[in-house]
């Protein structure tokens, strides 16, 4: 598992070795969980950071390592363990469950994929699965706390596609809800990740309209523009890819089926100075809960609205530039909390170095030089072999598995550095 500053391209790596069994096992994939997103450790505050790289490792080390060749990040800092005490620390939220905060707000998290089987319309959709993730919660009480289904589940369905042609989507291309724990006086709002219905005719809208639509970047916040809300902020601080751009307009237009509320509507009638509010996700999701959570609270005056905000993004691709960085950090800096080894921080991006999410869109945006990196596939021969984080492949699984991937990166060189 590993700890990177939330919704960033710097994507470094922090090792937990005393890590739980069981949050081994979610980070690993493990028991059927998604694998997490490099094997050389270093720990990030803002945008520097401390890397060890052995030479064997550097393969591995090579998006980290690329950054630290272009100055970009700060190798000759304190080391790891002198730099926690620049970062802020805060105590742990007890919610009740035998699992620790980051343990339970990952499983809340991970309940709003819930529904990636249902097929139908938004409508029916929302119906089915609001009782599946109350059935959830309560069964997972045990370990979570009692938490309550407060809002939403709200869907979202395509009904175009990525050039603005009709097109219909059967499945849910978004799902956002928001659990609250009475005990701790916490809220939780859940992003769901990329769906993973395998039928390829209806899902198809995050992965070709958002996952992958990176080539072009929107100013933030002003390009984002839901119309069902009010936007919190007058200019814009940096860039972020169109597909993050879209994906938080279509959470920030959901209503709640029942209330009618936005998810603007609902915090603000709820915002509490000794309330906690987290907005978490996993994949797609842990790039657009970031991304959300600053379009909602921009400044610290709108951030002081409440008691503690934070944000818990899992597996996450890039999101925005160094702009988007800078005043996601700031308003949201990287928190430890007491108690909770190697994987307890608010505020940065949680990952595996196996997962080939986040090694994608490293270079999102035109970092001089303008080279995209591929970090998964390497040292291709044609019709021989390739070098893989997972290992290496031969033959004609070689040749098929380095142009699946490799594709995906001419989509970055397809754009012209300026």
């Amino acid at each position: 598992m590993n700890v990177s500053t939330g919704a960033s391209s710097l994507l470094l790596t922090r090792q937990t070795p005393g890590a739980s069994s069981d949050m081994r096992a979610f980070a690993s994939g493990r028991r059927g969980m998604r694998c997490w997103h490099v094997s050389c450790s270093g720990f990030v505050t803002g945008l520097e950071a401390v890397i060890e790289c052995s030479e064997a490792g550097k393969r591995q080390c090579s998006a980290a390592a690329r950054l630290c060749s272009r100055g970009l990040l700060d190798t000759t800092s304190p080391r790891p363990k002198e730099r926690m005490s620049h970062m802020q620390v805060t105590n742990p939220i007890y919610a009740g469950g035998s699992y620790d905060i980051i343990q339970t707000v990952f499983k809340l998290s991970r309940f709003s994929n819930l529904g990636d089987n249902l097929e139908g319309s938004a409508s029916d959709i929302q119906q089915q699965l609001g009782p599946v993730i109350d059935d959830a919660l309560t069964k997972h009480s045990e370990q979570l706390g009692v938490w309550t289904r407060v809002w939403g589940p709200c869907v979202f369905q395509a009904d175009k596609d990525c050039s603005g042609k009709s097109r219909v989507s059967k499945v849910a291309d978004h799902v956002m809800y928001v659990a609250y724990n009475t005990s701790a006086n916490c809220y939780v709002v859940a992003v769901a990740g990329t769906n993973g219905n395998k039928d390829g005719d209806h899902n198809w809208y995050d992965t070709d309209c958002l996952d992958d639509n990176v080539t072009v970047t929107t100013g933030f916040p002003l390009g984002i523009n839901p119309a069902n809300g009010d936007k919190p902020d007058t200019k814009n601080v940096g860039y972020v890819s169109q597909g993050a751009a879209w994906g938080t307009t279509n959470l920030l237009n959901m209503q709640d089926p029942k209330t009618q509320k936005t998810i603007q509507s609902f915090l603000k009638d709820n915002e509490s100075s000794q309330g906690t509010l987290i907005f978490a996700g996993h994949s797609l999701g842990g790039s657009l809960s970031p991304t959300l959570a600053l379009w909602l609270y921009p400044n610290a005056f709108a951030a002081s609205r409440w008691g503690a905000l934070y944000v818990l993004p899992t597996a996450a691709p890039s999101t925005g530039d160094r702009g988007f960085v800078n005043v996601f950090s700031a308003i949201f800096p990287p928190t430890a909390i007491r108690g909770i080894a190697n994987y307890g921080f608010w505020n940065q991006v949680i990952w595996n170095q196996y997962d080939v999410v986040p090694h994608g869109w490293t270079n999102l945006m035109n970092i001089q030089p303008f080279n995209v990196q591929n970090d998964v596939v390497w040292d291709y021969v044609q019709g021989k072999s390739c070098q893989t984080l997972y290992g290496p492949l031969s033959g004609l699984s070689a040749d098929i598995v380095y142009d699946a991937i490799n594709a995906k990166y001419q989509l970055l060189r397809a754009q012209i550095p300026t």
